[in-house]
């Protein structure tokens, strides 16, 4: 099967498109043959994933990767395949000769990567080092969940964020790593140097043993990407707190140009002060026309104090188009003035009562949030 679409590679092709389920040794040399013979292409996808690569047949396919240079996409998907961190360098020499790629994607989800690892790929030797593959990248997406990348090796993470110099759109997927709050920190700045064309960031930092600290060291950072107009944070299965979730609200407050933001924050140990907390600061995003939390696995979490942040929202959110609020077994959405209650009814009755209610409970949290600020000027004071 994969000796007939290598076959069918002509030199003159533009596009090349490869799901490869297996890759021997010697088909790789094939491979790296015909793609040798490519002198137009422009984009390349290719699907290597968990085929049992080894040093060599990397070597090979990486070899027939390098020195096309009309090459403006590439799509590598890598995943499932575990080698050592050395045999990643003949990949990295071959990816980094490119300058001029407007959209990149590589995925190495499951792929054992440590910090050594990462730096070979990326063909750098110090994290000072310009990564050229990222420069004139339009769209970035990286996909390294599943590693050991550590705090350690989040610098480089840090690096290649500071390389998309042209970017407009990063997804980038970090789950379950190690990061820590010192990688979280760093991946913030890495965002927060892009303050003039990020417009679309998509981050995954859930179950890497992110504290309150980490979480508010990660905001504050990526409040430097000025231009951020749709958010999408994923950070759950760590122990942010009360106190991480409302620096979020804080940070994001300051992120004027927001229009959409979806916010994981699934078992993060919040209860509903600091979540109404986090949704009363967001009143200040006046382009804010969607948004969507998913806060499951919470228990300080109510399915009233649900529908209280909803009549908050309801009533002093000007723009807003759409909210939609996932909790455990049920999940709540308002969109144009209108309720939607999906996995469980409510009478009109009802939500009369809860409105009445919510008005009750607005001037509490008013009185909350006058008495937390107080609080934070007390304690600027005796600093």
């Amino acid at each position: 099967m994969l000796e007939s679409k290598v076959q069918n590679i002509k030199d003159h092709q533009r596009h090349i498109q490869l799901s490869i389920s297996g890759l021997s040794n010697e088909q790789a040399y094939n491979l790296c043959h015909k793609l040798k013979g490519c002198y137009q292409i422009e984009t390349i996808v290719m699907d290597v994933s968990d085929c049992k690569l080894t040093k060599q047949s990397l070597s090979f396919l990486s070899n027939g990767l390098e020195g096309h240079k009309k090459l403006s996409m590439l799509k590598l998907e890598l995943s499932n395949n575990i080698l050592d961190s050395q045999d990643w360098v003949s990949f990295g020499r071959a990816i980094s000769s490119y300058s001029t790629i407007k959209n990149l994607e590589l995925c190495f989800m499951s792929c054992n990567l440590d910090r050594d690892a990462l730096k070979n790929i990326l063909n750098i030797s110090s994290p000072s080092d310009n990564i050229y593959l990222f420069n004139q990248a339009k769209e970035v997406t990286l996909d390294l969940q599943n590693n050991q990348i550590r705090s350690d090796g989040s610098i480089f993470v840090q690096q290649i964020l500071e390389s998309c110099k042209e970017t407009e759109l990063i997804n980038i997927y970090l789950w379950n790593n190690y990061l820590g709050d010192m990688g979280a920190q760093r991946i913030g700045r890495g965002i927060g140097m892009l303050s003039s064309k990020l417009k679309i960031l998509n981050i995954n930092l859930s179950n890497n043993s992110i504290s309150k600290e980490g979480c508010q060291l990660f905001f504050q950072a990526i409040v430097l990407a000025k231009v951020l107009e749709d958010l999408s944070v994923d950070i759950s299965d760590n122990k942010i707190l009360n106190k991480g979730c409302m620096s979020i609200g804080e940070s994001l407050s300051q992120l004027l140009l927001l229009s959409s933001i979806f916010l994981n924050l699934s078992q993060t140990i919040i209860d509903e002060g600091g979540f109404i907390y986090l949704i009363q600061q967001l009143r200040s995003l006046i382009y804010l026309s969607s948004l969507s939390i998913d806060v499951q696995k919470n228990s300080g979490i109510t399915k009233q104090s649900l529908q209280d942040c909803f009549d908050i929202m309801k009533k002093e959110y000007e723009c807003i188009h759409t909210v939609t609020i996932q909790a455990d077994g049920f999940c709540l959405e308002e969109q144009v003035n209108s309720y939607y209650i999906q996995n469980e009814s409510i009478a009109q009755k009802e939500v009369n009562e809860l409105e009445k209610y919510a008005e009750k409970k607005i001037m509490k949290e008013k009185q909350f949030l006058k008495q937390f600020q107080q609080y934070q000027q007390q304690q600027q004071s005796q600093q």
